[in-house]
């Protein structure tokens, strides 16, 4: 398996980890234009807590999707996301990609990216919702 957090962290501080306290479920979405195109990509996933982290790779079509960079591009938005997050960065999750829609046309590893980072916001948001109660 890749080390995507050391891929991601090339470079750049390494700050505490942090771990969520209950799986959460979200799902990410990027529909707009790129580079002179419409792109579209979505992702569904669940972030559950781990003592590093890692990625189950659940998808029905995952050969496609690693040949085009789509599922690395999905990580590494999310983890765009997550490390950058207040207070502490959260990296020590275990990542299970459910599903991924995208277009042969419409798709890019940078579409992807972005639906991974939204997919990321919300975690943090749901995140913040289960510290609250």
């Amino acid at each position: 398996m890749k080390d995507y957090v050391a891929l991601w962290l090339d470079g750049r501080p390494r700050q505490k980890p942090n771990t969520t306290s209950a799986p959460i479920r979200a799902s990410g979405k990027f529909d707009g234009y790129l580079v002179y195109a419409i792109q579209r990509a979505e992702i569904e996933l669940e972030v559950e807590p781990s003592s590093s982290f890692e990625v189950v790779d659940a998808l029905q079509r995952n050969e496609e999707v690693r040949e085009n960079g789509f599922l690395d591009g999905a990580v590494f938005g999310l983890l765009d996301v997550l490390m950058v997050a207040e207070p502490e960065p959260i990296c020590d999750v275990r990542v299970v990609l459910k599903d991924m829609d995208y277009d042969h046309i419409e798709c890019s590893q940078m579409a992807f990216r972005l639906a991974g980072r939204d997919a990321g916001r919300k975690i943090l948001e749901s995140a913040k919702e289960i510290r609250r109660q």
